[in-house]
């Protein structure tokens, strides 16, 4: 399934399996971003707002914010 980013017209092929979209932490920087968990409190980021800056780090269960 392909999906647009949230500050841009650039298409992307997610996975959907599970994803949704967070406002999350990093680095003290708050993000939204639309993540996928992986198992084990971790979660990957398919996508960013700031233009997938952030895609495919995985982060902790604990800087997730919350979650639509």
């Amino acid at each position: 399934m392909q999906y647009l980013n949230i500050n841009s017209k650039e298409v992307h092929k997610l996975e959907n399996d599970s994803s949704t979209w967070c406002k999350l932490s990093i680095n003290e920087t708050e993000v939204k971003a639309k993540i996928k968990h992986m198992g084990g409190g971790k979660f990957k980021i398919l996508a960013d707002e700031h233009g997938d800056e952030y895609a495919n780090m995985v982060i902790d269960a604990s800087d997730v914010f919350n979650c639509k």
